[in-house]
């Protein structure tokens, strides 16, 4: 590209307002490519915005690591033995380690807002219901074929694992929909 063609685009990135630029890296820049390769826009993009199954993986264990201290029919749970006191029944005493629980409340609670905003901005209320909605006939077609016994603790067990699937979908949605489609989910920012 020669320096002309630089001048232009430094001047086009001031104009569409995207902040710092670095001479040397629009000086490498190259023009959208529909070639298959890892790059999406002007060639920025890196294999650190890729995703695997092992990604998708980690993002499922996250969720049902959160899931299942949040809850679960174990009584195990930070529910159990945060929550619980204060109402009469679960583990301990109600002020016993206010603090510890105070601050793990607000780790889970963060943990909780970052899946369910990253589900609610990929997926949406209608993807969301799509996936759990697949889940289901998941569950319903294994519990038909007696694979899954649908009585006492596994339908909690279930329902948990379920949620986090929602939850890492929800989580992996915009990369996957990447991956496939070569568009990039952005938010709109004002």
């Amino acid at each position: 590209m020669t320096e002309a063609g630089n001048v232009h685009r430094r001047r086009d990135l001031r104009r569409a307002g995207r902040g710092a630029y670095d001479d040397r890296r629009v000086s490498t820049l190259k023009p959208y490519s529909r070639t298959g390769t890892s790059e999406v826009t002007f060639g920025m993009a890196t294999s650190s915005e890729t995703l695997s199954w092992g990604g998708i993986g980690i993002r499922w264990v996250l969720a049902l690591l959160l899931v299942l201290i949040t809850w679960n029919p174990t009584g195990t749970s930070f529910v159990h033995w945060a929550l619980m006191p204060v109402f009469g029944s679960g583990i301990g005493e109600p002020g016993a380690n206010a603090p510890l629980k105070f601050l793990l409340g607000v780790i889970l609670l963060a943990g909780w807002v970052l899946y369910l905003q990253a589900t609610r901005r990929s997926l949406g209320a209608g993807g969301a219901v799509l996936v759990l909605a697949l889940c289901v006939g998941v569950v319903w077609l294994l519990a038909s074929w007696k694979v899954l016994a649908m009585q006492g603790t596994a339908i909690e067990w279930i329902v948990l694992v379920v949620l986090s699937i929602v939850l890492a979908m929800g989580m992996s949605w915009s990369h996957i929909s990447r991956r496939m489609s070569g568009q990039i989910d952005t938010d709109e920012v004002q």
